[in-house]
């Protein structure tokens, strides 16, 4: 990848999130863009969708120890000047709503700004609520500079782990090149 892409990264404070309920949530709003969240061992329980409009990576040091539930159609929603980096975490869909379209992660359906998404060395489990649920679906007419994953396990997915066909007017305009 263009070395100014990965520069989006990790520039900002590294900041400790312990496990419970809605921490995560609370890290992201209180974070600035390029911070790190390093999560302690232990579970999160996500119940409001993660609005990212910033860039911000989220960590631990073992993936083996933390383990992230959402209770949303989405657990991450890319808004505009958002980028999203994952590694080190497991992440669980067993709790999600059963409903069509869910996601791990979605793009802002209004969303005008190009974004990145890296996911590395991550756990993803049990988007088999439904019929059809995604890891990384983005809105109609958004466009990714980068969606990066490496060395992570899907398990007990029903849907796509990424979506990109989302273009249907013939124009030839989809969300990634």
């Amino acid at each position: 990848p263009k070395t100014e892409i990965l520069k989006s990264f990790d520039f900002g404070r590294s900041l400790s999130v312990s496990p419970g309920d809605n921490t995560i949530f609370n890290a992201i709003k209180d974070a600035s863009d390029g911070d790190i969240l390093i999560l302690e061992p232990g579970e999160y329980r996500v119940q409001k969708v993660l609005e990212v409009n910033k860039s911000v990576s989220i960590s631990s040091k073992d993936n083996s120890s933390v383990k992230i539930y959402f209770a949303r159609g989405a657990l991450f929603e890319i808004q505009n000047r958002g980028n999203l980096k994952l590694s080190n975490i497991t992440i669980s869909g067993a709790e999600a709503p059963d409903s069509s379209g869910n996601s791990v992660i979605r793009t802002n359906k209004s969303i005008t700004d190009n974004y990145k998404i890296i996911i590395s060395d991550s756990n993803i489990v049990d988007l088999n609520i439904n019929h059809s649920f995604k890891f990384i679906s983005p809105s109609k007419s958004s466009f990714a500079d980068l969606i990066e994953i490496s060395n992570t396990n899907f398990l007990n997915i029903t849907g796509s782990v990424v979506l990109l066909n989302m273009e249907n007017e013939d124009y030839g305009i989809y969300n990634a090149e």
